[in-house]
């Protein structure tokens, strides 16, 4: 009897050990949407282990062929393709210049629209939902509504002298940016990023790659540790604002926001998700935007947005019971 104790025992604290051991030596995932430049992306590959870390580039690589092919251009489900569901990200860098959509050097772009649709999809939720850390490097792309050095017209401006936009394209990010209408970008990344704890992005003008690559490169140097048991550091740091990512990156207007539902332990689809998810019938949507109107919600939850973003993804006549019901209130 004892002795089957003792056997017992032994394979109990053998079993331990095994499962410890290979938790402690499951490598982490570096995702990365590199849509300008690899000098953000560059720095993590340099100072993180490739015995603790993998890597996986999002966009999808171009063919030499391809371009300037139009058609790549256009193509706007390339994320939605790369999504795979043995791709389980634990921290998500996206570098581009951004207005509402990230863009840059080479020919595809990612708009916030996108970002938030394929958030909603469990085919993605291994970018979306899973990391713990997301670095989005461009500007404004944590921007609240407050005004910053810039006039809505400077910014304008820069759009439309720098960036190539239409004076309508302009005129649109603009608004977004700086009016009172419709959520911030700030709002749309922490709900589209809903489950991660810390998100890091810009509150006005960022910095291009190479200016940024020496603060990035301070930052990794001072958290090697930290990184190399990424499980305990993220248990530790959970939404705690990063304060050597802040001392880092002092310069710019670098700023954290934690995911919407990074701290709920039965995270709901967001409200955008519900209205846009093609399971639920025409009648169901309707009857829940009911009830975001009736809860006075529809505020605070920028429905009439969402019915201007449903364009890319229903039906003009969908959209026009969508539109019927915000009328009628």
């Amino acid at each position: 009897m004892k002795m089957r104790r003792s056997i017992q025992s032994f394979l109990i604290l053998s079993l331990t050990f095994l499962g410890n051991f290979a938790f402690s030596t499951t490598k982490k995932t570096v995702c990365s949407i590199t849509i300008n430049s690899s000098n953000e992306v560059d720095q993590f590959k340099k100072h993180f282990s490739s015995k603790d870390w993998n890597f996986v580039e999002l966009v999808p690589k171009t063919d030499e062929t391809q371009t300037n092919n139009s058609n790549q251009a256009n193509d706007k489900h390339w994320l939605e393709d790369s999504c795979r569901p043995d791709i389980q990200c634990d921290i998500l860098v996206i570098s581009g210049h951004f207005s509402g959509s990230f863009f840059g050097k080479i020919s595809r772009d990612l708009s916030l629209n996108s970002i938030e649709s394929l958030s909603c999809s469990d085919h993605c939720s291994g970018i979306f939902q899973r990391p713990k850390e997301v670095f989005l490097f461009g500007c404004n792309t944590l921007a609240s509504k407050e005004k910053d050095h810039r006039s809505p017209q400077e910014y304008l401006n820069v759009l439309i002298d720098e960036h190539n936009f239409t004076r309508e394209q302009a005129s649109q990010m603009a608004a977004f940016r700086y009016s009172e209408w419709g959520q911030s970008f700030r709002g749309r990344m922490a709900g589209a990023f809903a489950q991660s704890p810390r998100i890091y992005g810009f509150s006005s003008v960022a910095p291009s790659g190479p200016n940024i690559e020496p603060a990035i490169q301070h930052y990794l140097k001072i958290t090697k540790g930290e990184y190399s048991d990424f499980s305990a550091y993220n248990t530790r740091l959970k939404t705690q604002t990063n304060m050597k990512l802040m001392s880092s990156l002092k310069n710019f207007s670098i700023t954290q926001v934690a995911g919407s539902q990074a701290l709920q332990k039965t995270p709901q689809p967001a409200p955008y998700c519900q209205l846009w998810d093609k399971k639920r019938s025409r009648l169901e949507r309707i009857k829940y935007m009911q009830l975001l109107l009736d809860s006075d919600q529809a505020i605070s939850n920028n429905l009439f947005q969402m019915c201007e973003q449903a364009k890319s993804l229903h039906q003009k006549r969908t959209l026009s019971f969508y539109r019927l019901v915000a009328i009628k209130h």
